[in-house]
């Protein structure tokens, strides 16, 4: 199902129980948190055991405001 940053992460803390996989990788419900936030839409699969979080669209940097 997709979801926007918020709902994701939302979602990701309502099911820390699971086991988490980025992109086919696994990982923790932490790391897949801060996977949401380089995204704007993310794409939640989940099962009895398991979640899937895929990032569907990135969030555009602007380097010209950044800081250096």
């Amino acid at each position: 199902m997709e979801y926007s940053t918020a709902k994701a992460i939302r979602q990701i803390k309502l099911h820390n129980d699971k086991k988490v996989s980025i992109n086919g990788k696994h990982s923790c419900p932490l790391q897949a948190m801060a996977f949401a936030f380089q995204y704007h839409t993310l794409d939640i699969n989940e099962s009895t055991t398991e979640m899937k979080v895929t990032g569907r669209d990135k969030v555009k940097v602007n380097e010209a405001f950044l800081i250096k």
